[in-house]
């Protein structure tokens, strides 16, 4: 070893420093804590999409008392942050899964919650679980919908030919987290 590789060398207490003061709601943690909504919100899991062209988001399951929340997280040209929670598909409309397994898509506008959603997007990705390691993608299409607003979101994913889950929830800013701490010992 020469003297200048011993500069190379990460320090690990350097990087220890450097986590902690590079916080930010792009790069949580599991187990990190995070204050949204007058709660504070622990990171449960973390989740990595792959929607080809070497393009990625991620997405962070939140947990505060018994409430579960999803922060979708897409840096394309700028910081898109989505909060998500699961819904159960046929609150949506009780045939949505037939109607999506004859016609291979679900209709352009959906209602929910008493709003008209229409379709903005419909995808192929792959998702895995960050926990469960490099090889375990799994392939899923998704359809995003939005309300005339725009501040409201609605998405439907399939699974596999007959496993359906839906989510809903709307866009957030960056400002309305606030008090990002990692809730482990680094």
């Amino acid at each position: 070893m020469g003297f200048l590789d011993f500069f190379k060398k990460k320090n690990p207490e350097i990087e220890k420093e450097k986590k902690l003061l590079n916080l930010s709601i792009a790069h949580l943690e599991k187990g990190y804590l995070v204050d949204y909504d007058l709660r504070t919100w622990t990171v449960t899991g973390v989740y990595e999409y792959d929607w080809g062209d070497n393009y990625f988001s991620k997405e962070y399951q939140l947990q505060a008392d018994s409430l579960t929340m999803y922060l979708s997280v897409d840096e394309d040209d700028e910081l898109e942050l989505a909060l998500m929670r699961k819904i159960e598909i046929r609150t949506i409309d009780s045939k949505l899964p037939e109607h999506i397994i004859k016609n291979d898509i679900p209709p352009e506008v959906l209602t929910y919650s008493g709003k008209s959603f229409y379709m903005k997007r419909d995808t192929a990705g792959h998702f895995r679980n960050v926990d469960s390691g490099k090889k375990s993608w799994s392939p899923f299409v998704l359809w995003e919908y939005h309300d005339e607003s725009g501040e409201f979101i609605l998405n439907i994913e399939q699974w596999g030919e007959k496993e359906f889950e839906a989510a809903y929830g709307m866009y957030a800013k960056q400002t309305d987290f606030t008090e990002i701490l990692p809730g482990k010992i680094l």
